[in-house]
């Protein structure tokens, strides 16, 4: 895999990218609200993730890769809130759990794995949607777990067909029977699991299997939707950059005229007859709406002011077309946008740029 391709994979955006949760974690309690309790479901995430990235030499147990997640990453690959990322993420370094390692995003696993292993759960299962009944929905972070559970279970029986009880299904995922039941219960309406075999109680045990096509489907869906955002991305990004071109063309451009025109007016007679020309302007059009009979005397004096105008910009080796912003391209004028809507061919390559 080349180093593209791993950190893609590691950022979620491939959506092929494997969570390991140790079992010994979902056991893990911490202190919260003054009392010891188990890791929450975002806290169990954060703390497995930096778990599944802290690389240590199996010889001298040294680290040789940290986890390097900002809050950001972790909201977007596990599908929680950046603000749960961060009680996730404190609660692990209060805890003992990590710790930071050089950089302030960069933290080291140091909690105790137990030697009961760990279970693996598939990145994409956050992202994806499942029909329930009349909506489509996304899975609790609980269901994926159980669901990651039994897909691993039927993958190592023969047959994909597994037995057990809802008991020792939350007794492995340190979870309540009733939690289990209720998650199992949901995943069975969604038809991403099959369950025959009636229970009586808790302990019965049940034949499960996974509909591993519905999820196959549903992991394409991921994948497709991923990549439409990403293309919707680039999209808004080469636009947004297009703009970006040309309100520096037009800005420096502005600037430019404005220094030209402060040139000009720092010239004291450019300035007085700049100032009369403007004034005959507002006298004029009055003149104008009323029909007055000083129109015509108004228009001359307009004129002269404007011949002294010229002259002194003449002197002062400036034109008008100097004090107007000038634009490079007559088709868009400069917006990069044709009238019809299509992007002006004069936008350069980025080569060029």
């Amino acid at each position: 895999m080349t180093e593209a391709a791993k950190k893609l994979n590691r950022s979620g955006g491939s959506h092929s990218g494997k969570l390991r949760v140790p079992y010994s974690l979902m056991r893990q309690t911490v202190e919260r609200d003054g009392k010891e309790r188990k890791l929450s479901g975002a806290q169990l995430i954060t703390a497995a993730a930096i778990f599944s990235f802290t690389k240590r030499d199996e010889e001298t147990n040294e680290i040789i890769r940290s986890a390097d997640f900002e809050l950001s990453e972790f909201s977007a690959r596990y599908a929680i809130s950046i603000s749960a990322a961060y009680r996730g993420v404190k609660v692990s370094l209060d805890s003992g759990l990590a710790k930071r390692n050089d950089k302030i995003y960069k933290y080291d696993f140091e909690g105790e794995v137990g030697e009961d292993g760990f279970l693996i759960v598939e990145e994409w299962l956050y992202h994806a949607q499942f029909q329930f009944e009349i909506d489509k929905d996304y899975l609790t972070r609980t269901e994926v777990l159980v669901l990651s559970y039994l897909i691993s279970q039927s993958k190592n029986r023969k047959g994909g067909i597994w037995k057990a009880s809802d008991r020792h299904i939350a007794r492995r995922l340190s979870l309540s029977p009733t939690t289990v039941g209720k998650s199992l219960e949901r995943l069975k309406c969604g038809e991403l699991i099959y369950i025959t075999g009636r229970a009586t109680n808790k302990y019965t045990k049940k034949t499960f299997s996974v509909n591993f096509e519905a999820l196959e489907r549903a992991k394409a869906e991921v994948v497709n939707r991923s990549k439409g955002e990403k293309e919707s991305v680039r999209e808004a990004n080469a636009r947004a950059d297009r703009e970006a071109y040309y309100a520096h063309l037009q800005a420096a451009e502005e600037a430019r005229a404005e220094r030209m025109n402060a040139r000009a007016r720092a010239d004291d007679e450019y300035l007085l007859a700049e100032r009369e020309y403007k004034r005959l302007d507002f006298e004029i059009a009055k003149a104008e709406v009323y029909h007055l009979p000083t129109l015509a005397d108004l228009q001359r004096k307009q004129r002269e002011a404007g011949e002294r105008r010229a002259k002194r910009l003449e002197a002062l080796n400036l034109s008008e077309l100097d004090l107007l912003p000038k634009r490079r391209c007559q088709k868009c004028n400069d917006t990069g946008f044709l009238l019809n809507g299509k992007a002006c061919d004069c936008y350069p390559e980025r080569g060029r740029r």
